[in-house]
């Protein structure tokens, strides 16, 4: 039995859980990333609602849903507590549905795009493997936690809106916390590089409110996530063209960075993409760069609605039962 946390976990006032997924083509040529939300930590609406003193969680969950290639889409719409249902193995939101099914993960997607409306429609399935590590802490107050789930593994992409199929690689991981990310962090840097010898080295480098600058990379297989020591060299990438973030990576000494392809520029968040060497193995990495004092500005909160519309509406499961 597969080891991913159940979708009916209580979540934490002010806190957050999410179930994060990125792949690519095997030709290359396609990219995916989905992150399921319970307590959306990106959404302008639950920052205004902590900020209020009424941070459920629960009131503020969303599927993101990014295609990235040579079909580019992006849906995020945040649903309320009325368009939402979970149960240990099944989580609706409002037409889409993300479910467990023994060692398979399943999203039924059914999501408009934004800025501009269009449907996207299909369906997405990873292959879980039998076991995972146990959660991390990833700061100093042991608040924030990271779990890989599947490090490795296959995902078989269908959509229908837009016409698209294809398979992949995949990495699989959760996070939860017990606040809000603003109320622990500055900022941080988050990498996963999958390697020739079938391993995945995931890396945090965070900096917290406190001044604290915590390091932390493991390299996962088979089921373990051991310590890895070997990228500590800090290497400046080219801060991003439009929304001016700043990032950095680890890497071995001596090692280049190339490829260097910018995903998401947004005004606080950028995803990136890049080649490297790991333990002279060559290394796609996928890449983040957070900024947290740029999402807390006022400034920010006014625009994320753009990219993160809310809606009020019955669930996946009252909506099939309405329309039956």
């Amino acid at each position: 039995m597969n080891d991913i946390p159940a979708f009916s976990e209580e979540v934490a006032t002010n806190g957050y859980r999410w179930w994060y997924v990125d792949a690519e083509s095997d030709d290359g040529k396609h990219a995916i990333t989905i992150i399921l939300f319970v307590g959306s930590v990106f959404s302008p609406y639950y920052a205004h609602a902590r900020r209020q003193g009424r941070g459920d969680p629960n009131d503020y969950c969303a599927l993101n849903v990014a295609l990235y290639g040579q079909t580019k889409r992006w849906a995020m719409t945040e649903r309320s507590a009325q368009g939402v249902q979970r149960s240990a193995q099944q989580y609706d939101l409002h037409r889409s549905r993300v479910r467990l099914d023994g060692n398979q993960l399943t999203y039924d997607i059914n999501e408009w795009t934004v800025p501009i409306p269009r449907k996207l429609v299909g369906r997405v399935s990873v292959e879980l493997p039998s076991r995972s590590p146990a959660p991390v802490a990833i700061d100093s107050e042991s608040e924030h936690f990271w779990q890989s789930l599947a490090p490795k593994t296959r995902i078989h992409v269908d959509m229908k809106q837009p016409d698209l199929t294809w398979s992949g690689t995949a990495y699989l991981d959760s996070n939860f916390g017990h606040r809000a990310l603003e109320d622990s962090f500055q900022s941080w840097h988050w990498s996963r590089a999958h390697l020739n010898d079938g391993s995945t080295v995931v890396q945090y480098d965070t900096n917290e409110l406190s001044g604290v600058n915590t390091l932390n990379t493991w390299q996962i297989q088979d089921g373990l996530a051991q310590p890895f020591k070997h990228l500590e060299t800090r290497k400046p990438l080219k801060t991003t063209s439009i929304w001016r973030i700043h990032r950095s990576t680890r890497v071995e000494k001596n090692t280049a960075i190339e490829q260097l392809e910018t995903l998401e520029d947004t005004p606080f968040y950028a995803r990136s993409r890049y080649r490297t060497q790991i333990s002279e193995q060559p290394a796609v990495c996928m890449h983040e760069s957070l900024d947290l004092t740029r999402f807390s500005s006022r400034w920010v909160q006014c625009l994320l609605p753009f990219r993160m519309p809310r809606r009020r509406g019955a669930s996946h499961h009252q909506w099939m039962t309405e329309h039956a």
